[in-house]
């Protein structure tokens, strides 16, 4: 989250407070909603601690510093696969089998990458390799985390810079696609794409803050709270888009349209030949 630890205490505290409506109110997915929601928000909270215990710099701070930083490291890593988890856990009778089936790929996919990132943090912290330890203030008053910083500093100057935004927007749209599971989900929703929204936006931050375009990513996703709050309203007011669904039913249609006119040709075969 930006500027200071005021600001960000109260999004945290008003996502938290969001989250526990959702529960509470229990209209249509609020509830798979705040589910969805839940490791973005927790992440919130992770950089409310580390705005009390903000390093000097890349390598100046406290062990409380240091830890949370590796807390927000193995959060943001896991979110990939809790967001394409979520259809398996919500209504999985609700999807065909081949759509399960790619829901898990897609969970095992993100399961992988997540550790693979997980990993780097693990042993960068341990084996102390990594340039950054600790999570600091950068020149737009966003926090830098120490896994975001590992990429600018492959390289001194605007080399490392060049260097850093280009493996930031690897990881991202890595990132990106093993999430595509939870989009899978064939229920209407608004808070699906403005996660999706939110992540295409990701790769306009990397070119302007550099590696402060995480900590403001992940603040934009835990907004999404508020707009699960309005869903219900939105329905009713613009309708219940279900892109996913709609995209599904036109080539399962056609195949059902295939195998009736297949049938249908069998059976007039037949006739032909009694």
């Amino acid at each position: 989250m930006c500027w200071s630890l005021e600001v960000t205490l109260a999004f945290a505290a008003a996502e938290t407070l969001a989250l526990l409506a959702l529960v509470g109110r229990a209209r249509r997915y609020d509830r798979a909603n705040a589910f969805l929601i839940l490791p973005l928000v927790l992440q919130e909270w992770l950089q409310v601690i580390l705005w009390m215990h903000i390093g000097e710099t890349a390598t100046e701070c406290d062990g409380t510093n240091q830890a949370a930083s590796a807390w927000v490291a193995y959060v943001v890593c896991a979110v990939p696969a809790w967001i394409s988890l979520q259809p398996l856990l919500g209504a999985p009778h609700e999807l065909s089998d081949e759509h399960r089936q790619m829901c898990r790929s897609f969970v095992a996919m993100a399961i992988l990458c997540g550790l693979c990132g997980a990993l780097v943090q693990l042993l960068g912290s341990s084996f102390r390799w990594m340039s950054s330890v600790c999570t600091y203030v950068g020149p737009w008053h966003h926090q830098i985390w120490p896994v975001m910083n590992i990429q600018y500093n492959i390289f001194p100057g605007f080399l490392g810079s060049l260097i850093g935004k280009v493996l930031s927007a690897g990881n991202l749209l890595l990132y990106m696609i093993c999430s595509i599971g939870g989009f899978l989900a064939h229920r209407p929703s608004y808070v699906l794409p403005a996660l999706a929204m939110v992540g295409l936006s990701a790769e306009l931050l990397i070119l302007v803050l550099g590696p402060e375009w995480g900590s403001f990513w992940c603040f934009q996703a835990s907004g999404l709270s508020f707009v699960a709050l309005l869903e219900p309203w939105l329905f009713e007011s613009l309708g219940e888009p279900n892109l996913m669904q709609a995209s599904f039913a036109a080539p399962r249609e056609a195949r059902d349209g295939e195998m009736a006119a297949t049938a249908l040709g069998k059976e007039e075969e037949e006739d032909s030949l009694v």
